[in-house]
């Protein structure tokens, strides 16, 4: 497969070895960092990087399937560091609209788009951070690690973190085999710290922006060739195409999108590929609001695959 190599900023003028280039008024993308900050990802030797939802739930891909219609929950950021009370009141939010909706409405997962725990995910503070908030919300809940899951700097005073980076993310949900760490949820079993969610009516590519932005190391493209691969194979195929990741996304229009700032993005540089959505975390102040995200099928058979799934995203405040 031959590679595209991505565009983060093709107007941004040459980049300065001594300051960072200031951006032209609102020119939404600016010049990649000389330096990012980069902590590699634990090794895998899993090659399928694919959960289908059938597996975790399969009455739910199967009822999803039957209604042309899939509710999920979308949050990011609520690692909870002055207490726990707004996030509760949010997971709370979530369990009541699960248990109030009726059939095909009722959403049927929650997928976290990063920052489970702050400030550097260590794994002891699971329990109070994610697993104590959730105990109640009553479906899965998938994940893709943010800067703070995967960062090992520590802020000054704090205690020095002596995991390795993202040791507490891929214990509690890239574990080989479900087991309890929470007294009421079991680990998931997700195949790697980026990874796709075959859920029914549409794919969910997550990708892990590391610290600072970046899919891969300077000079490394492992992650950019797997993002490349996963949407190259969903060229022929008709479901919704979601595109899960921490930094904010920057939208190019319907057939591309690529990250803002000095981040790698999915847009290549003959355009080669696109999807049709992408999910962010940072920023998102998700202890105020979560997201409904829903998929359906309209009734029009002549709508073209671009418009064929719906996508919609609805604020939802506790």
């Amino acid at each position: 497969m031959a590679m595209h190599h991505l565009v983060p900023n093709p107007n941004a003028a040459p980049a300065s070895r001594f300051a960072k280039t200031r951006r032209p008024f609102l020119e939404p993308i600016s010049n990649p960092k000389n330096n990012p900050h980069f902590e590699k990802p634990p090794f895998t030797n899993n090659v399928n990087l694919t959960l289908p939802l059938r597996v975790v739930v399969p009455d739910v891909a199967v009822a999803a399937a039957t209604a042309k219609k899939l509710v999920f929950h979308v949050i990011g950021d609520s690692g909870g560091i002055h207490g726990d009370d707004v996030q509760v009141a949010v997971a709370e939010a979530m369990e009541d609209q699960i248990k109030s909706a009726k059939g095909a409405d009722q959403p049927s997962f929650l997928y976290h788009v990063g920052d489970v725990v702050y400030f550097n995910g260590q794994s002891e503070l699971y329990g109070a951070q994610f697993y104590e908030p959730y105990q109640y919300y009553p479906a899965p809940i998938f994940a893709i690690p943010g800067n703070h899951d995967g960062d090992t700097r520590v802020r000054r005073d704090d205690p020095p973190d002596t995991e390795p980076s993202l040791f507490g993310f891929t214990e509690n949900f890239c574990a080989p085999q479900a087991h309890q760490i929470g007294a009421y949820r079991a680990t998931m079993t997700q195949p790697y710290v980026y990874w796709t969610l075959d859920a029914a009516l549409v794919t969910i590519i997550g990708l892990y922006s590391n610290v600072e932005g970046t899919l891969d190391a300077r000079g490394a493209f492992e992650q950019q060739r797997w993002l490349e691969e996963q949407l190259s194979s969903l060229k022929s195929d008709d479901r919704f195409i979601v595109v899960a990741v921490h930094h904010p996304p920057y939208f190019a229009g319907q057939d591309a999108w690529r990250l803002s700032g000095h981040r790698s993005g999915a847009r290549s540089s003959d355009g080669a590929y696109g999807c049709d959505s992408p999910c962010r975390g940072i920023g998102s102040c998700p202890q105020h609001a979560a997201l409904h995200a829903t998929v359906q099928q309209p009734s029009n058979p002549l709508c073209d695959r671009r418009s064929r799934w719906i996508c919609q995203y609805r604020p939802s405040r506790s």
